[in-house]
């Protein structure tokens, strides 16, 4: 039981880490990243002016894509 206990937890906390920093971020821009790039991995968001930028590794490739606050991304 124990064992169950810490391994979700580890699991809560491994999801959570994935999208770091999104506290900011545009809903709409967040669910689109969500959809769109599944099983992306090291994602960090940033406030670039109007744009949020978000960083991540996709398929091995390192990748970044803007999105206009409130609209999809650019």
């Amino acid at each position: 039981m124990k064992k169950n206990l810490v391994a979700a937890g580890l699991g809560i906390i491994i999801s959570l880490s994935a999208f770091a920093g999104t506290n900011n971020v545009d809903y709409k821009a967040l669910d689109h990243f969500k959809k769109t790039f599944k099983g992306a991995e090291n994602v960090s968001w940033v406030k670039v002016g109007d744009f949020d930028e978000v960083k991540f590794t996709w398929s091995g490739e390192n990748m970044a894509v803007f999105y206009k606050i409130g609209r999809a991304h650019v």
